[in-house]
């Protein structure tokens, strides 16, 4: 009698992307120092509420995390990659992709697109100042009808 093992088919997709990134950091972190802020925010797709905000960036890549509950929907955490330039005001454009815990459906994460995003930052010693714009994109080509809009503050917490 043979013994089966339920395989799970991971997206050629997801693999690529969890490469790309293991190869951002590790060259990076050769290359460049980090900083870490944390802070909060407001983010308007339909309506605003807030949002806890991290990232961690080097001088060409910054990495966001957003983290929301909303009480009518559930949690929300939206994970970003973008590029931006060394300077004190830059530009960022990169993509995002969430996941999280609804209350009617459960667990999910969105594999049907990507939030293409794009805004300023602005960095001092201490603090961080960021407005984004984003568009959801499917991967059939269709895009959402309402902007996701971020404004966001934080505080530098370290750099090594």
């Amino acid at each position: 009698m043979k013994k089966t093992v339920k395989r799970y088919k991971i997206s050629f997709f997801l693999k690529s992307l969890v490469l790309l990134l293991l190869f951002l950091v590790l060259f990076s972190s050769n290359v460049m120092a980090y900083r870490f802020d944390i802070g909060v925010g407001v983010e308007k797709i339909e309506y605003a509420f807030p949002f806890l905000h991290c990232n961690v960036n080097t001088k060409y890549i910054l990495l966001e995390n957003d983290f929301a509950y909303l009480h009518e929907f559930g949690m929300i955490d939206t994970i970003g990659l973008f590029l931006k330039l060394d300077s004190v005001l830059t530009p960022k454009f990169g993509i995002s992709t969430c996941w999280g815990y609804n209350q009617d459906e459960g667990f999910f994460f969105e594999k049907n697109g990507l939030i293409v995003t794009a805004g300023l930052s602005y960095f001092l010693d201490r603090y961080t100042v960021a407005f984004s714009a984003g568009q959801f994109v499917s991967f059939d080509g269709r895009i959402s009808e309402k902007p996701t809009i971020k404004f966001s503050c934080s505080i530098k917490i370290g750099e090594w």
